[in-house]
């Protein structure tokens, strides 16, 4: 589907109605206060989610070291009990820590190649991954919605995907789907898809004609065909893979944002493989 983007001033009204909606999203998702709701796991998981991280990355470590290295790391993984005597308990920030919680879940929306559009399919395009970031950290700025904080791209990069596990954020997006809806927008989802990008340029390339040698030219030819051989051959393996990545995920329980689109909406967001059904 082809958009026109639609004006900035527009694009950042709709955050700023998002941002501001704060204290009704913590009465639909935490009735019972911000630091007894799941919501407070986002930043403070429990000792037996730290630990699981814990083993994850240096499973992910131990994975590189022997590609690099043809060996596993030597570093033995903690025990449970090791691992907790050095966990240490910080205070909530609940205005940061929701401010942050909702401008992730704004990230995973309209970010991550997925397109928030109009009736007149007109996009609210926030930029790339690293642009929407900025653009969600300069709304919360502009509000002041943190005292003495100041937010920057990073903070919203990728929307907080190395925390996705601590807790079920699904009724944090239900509420802005729901805003969303009663603007009357909608929501396309883009699949995961990898690709490549060749930046061989053939017309820069200018023929020297006095120092043409038909040897050396050759040998330059066969090089750029083996390189696009090879560029084309990874980028099959690219599409094989993802083919069936999506086949697979019409057997998949659906991610928090998709599942949290079809409870508002009451079907699967066009582009999501369970929309097909």
């Amino acid at each position: 589907m082809q958009y026109k983007e639609l004006p900035e001033t527009i694009c950042e009204a709709l955050l700023i109605e998002l941002f501001q909606s704060i204290p009704q999203l913590l009465e639909t998702v935490a009735p019972d206060g911000f630091a007894n709701s799941q919501l407070v796991l986002v930043f403070h998981p429990t000792p037996e989610q730290q630990y699981k991280e814990y083993k994850q990355i240096h499973e992910n470590i131990n994975r590189l070291h022997s590609i690099r290295k043809n060996q596993p790391d030597d570093k033995p993984v903690e025990s449970f009990n090791e691992f907790i005597k050095d966990i240490k308990t910080e205070p909530v920030n609940e205005q940061y820590e929701v401010v942050h919680i909702l401008g992730d879940c704004i990230w995973k929306i309209f970010s991550n190649n997925h397109t928030v559009f109009n009736e007149n399919y007109e996009s609210y395009d926030l930029g790339s991954w690293r642009g929407t970031g900025g653009f969600i950290a300069d709304v919360i700025n502009k509000l002041q919605l943190v005292s003495n904080i100041s937010f920057d791209y990073l903070d919203f990069y990728m929307g907080g995907m190395f925390r996705d596990d601590r807790a079920n954020l699904t009724p944090v997006y239900e509420f802005i789907f729901k805003k969303i809806k009663a603007k009357h927008l909608d929501w396309e989802y883009s699949f995961p898809r990898m690709g490549l990008v060749s930046f061989h340029n053939s017309d820069n390339e200018k023929d020297d004609i006095e120092n043409y040698n038909p040897e050396e030219a050759l040998k330059k030819q066969m090089e750029k065909e083996q390189q696009e051989n090879e560029i084309n051959k990874l980028q099959q393996q690219f599409d094989d893979a993802y083919k069936s990545a999506y086949e697979e995920a019409r057997y998949k329980k659906p991610s928090q944002e998709v599942m949290a689109y079809y409870k508002v909406y009451n079907h699967y967001p066009q582009g999501h493989p369970l929309a097909d059904e």
